[in-house]
Parts: structure tokens; sequence; C-alpha cells
């Protein structure tokens, strides 16, 4: 190996520190004390005066952290302006940081981790909010997924109660499928959602007797009940889910319309 030899032009930049090591060591040791008290003296605000967004523990996660936490208490006012939607589950179901406690409200209600994550996710690809979407399984099912319904001409089957006439190349097998039978339910929801202008209780009208009756004003005094059932059901779950994710989100003593 090599060495490249010292030019005769170079000179000594060695300081005093360096020729005491000890001195050097002392100055950095300063240096660090009087950036920790910097530090504890003026904490980083952003320019409006707020701290901006920290790592919150919650539960016994440490590696969980929040974008929506704000300020030194564990408070979360952005997600509050979740809650002031109509029907704010999907919006926070498509959140990181909120995802996790959507689902175990709904899974408290189908007994079933796995069809809540069912539901969930199929609901979100066809842009159905999730209440609505868990509301249409309990009314047509009570979250079963093995319920068959033999009608005059047809049958009904599994969780979302499929029609063999409406889906008639879905094999039996596939009306049982949880996955399946709630892929298939998602979209036909979403026809009958577009179909109805957005109005939910006419999709879902349709979605109990057909596009045909609904549409022509002859819905019948069954279907009629059924969405009333439906409706009282979907407002009890936007009652609970809103207080469930105060629960786990609280607002906390600051002005929504200020942060």
């Amino acid at each position: 190996m090599s060495y490249r030899s010292k030019p005769a032009y170079s000179h000594d930049y060695s300081t005093p520190y360096d020729q005491h090591p000890a001195a050097r060591y002392i100055l950095l040791a300063c240096v660090f004390v009087l950036l920790s008290a910097s530090s504890a003296a003026a904490p980083d605000l952003l320019p409006s005066g707020r701290r901006p967004a920290q790592t919150a523990v919650r539960d016994n996660d440490a590696n969980w952290t929040s974008p929506y936490w704000i300020g030194s208490g564990r408070y979360f006012p952005n997600i509050a302006n979740f809650l002031q939607l109509h029907d704010p589950a999907l919006a926070l179901y498509r959140e990181n940081v909120t995802r996790r406690a959507v689902i175990e409200f709904f899974a408290g209600h189908t007994g079933d981790e796995v069809m809540a994550l069912t539901i969930a996710h199929h609901a979100d690809q066809y842009d159905i909010p999730l209440t609505l979407a868990f509301t249409v399984a309990f009314i047509e099912s009570s979250y079963r997924t093995n319920v068959v319904n033999f009608n005059e001409r047809s049958i009904d089957r599994g969780l979302f109660q499929l029609n063999n006439r409406t889906f008639p190349h879905l094999s039996e097998e596939d009306f049982f499928h949880i996955d399946t039978n709630a892929r298939y339910a998602m979209g036909h929801l979403r026809y009958t959602l577009d179909r109805a202008g957005g109005d939910y209780r006419t999709a879902i009208a349709i979605y109990n007797a057909g596009e045909g009756r609904v549409l022509a004003g002859l819905t019948p005094p069954s279907t009629q009940l059924y969405v009333q059932r439906a409706s009282a059901y979907r407002e009890q779950l936007l009652r609970s889910f809103r207080a469930h994710i105060e629960r786990h989100f609280p607002p906390g003593p600051v002005d929504i319309a200020g942060v």
C-alpha cells in the first residue's frame, strides 16, 4: 500500500484543542448543555403558535403515531372534524390512525372480526358508507352467513341474501362464501345507490324489492317496513359509532375552529 506524501506547502492547521484533547471534550460538553437548555426553554412551535403533531402512546403500543394529536394532552380535535360528516365511518376507516378503532366497533356488532373486515373492505372498494353496508347485512341476515330464504320463484342466500335470479352465475358455494357474498352485495348496492340518485332509502328499497316496482312508485308495504327498520338501525349505528370514536380519540378542550 502506498501513502501520499505531505506536500511541501502544507500548513499545520491543528488548534490548541487538537493538541489538548481534554480541552476539546470540555468544550463539547459545554455546547451540549447549552443546546439542551435552549431546547427546553423554547419549544418548537409552528408559525401559528401551535405545537406540531407529536407521537402519542395509545394503550401500550409505543410505536403508535397519531398525526391528529395536538398539544401536551392526548386530544384529537382534527378527528372531531370527521365526526361532523353525516356518515364518518368510511372516512375514518380510510385513515390509518383510526382504522383499528373502526373495525373494533363493527366487529363488536357482528361478533366476528373477519366479517367486519370483509364488509368494510368491499364497502370501501365501492365507496359505500360503512353504516349503510352493515345495516343491510343486519337487516338481511342478522350478520349470519348461512341464512336461506325461499321466495315464490327465487332463493336468497348468505350474509347479504343474494338472490339467485339477480346473480344466476354464482354457485351454491359462492352464495355462502363471505368474501364473495359481500363483494357482489356491495357492487349491487353501489348500483342501487346510483339508480336512486344517492338516496339510501330508495337504494335499499330497490335492493329489497327490485328496481322496477320501486322506481315505478309501487314499493310493496313489506319493503316500506324494511326501509323503516333499516333507517332506525342505521341511525342507532351512527350514534354508537360517534360515541365509540370519541372515547378512543377525545376532542379535548380545544377550539376546533381554531385548530
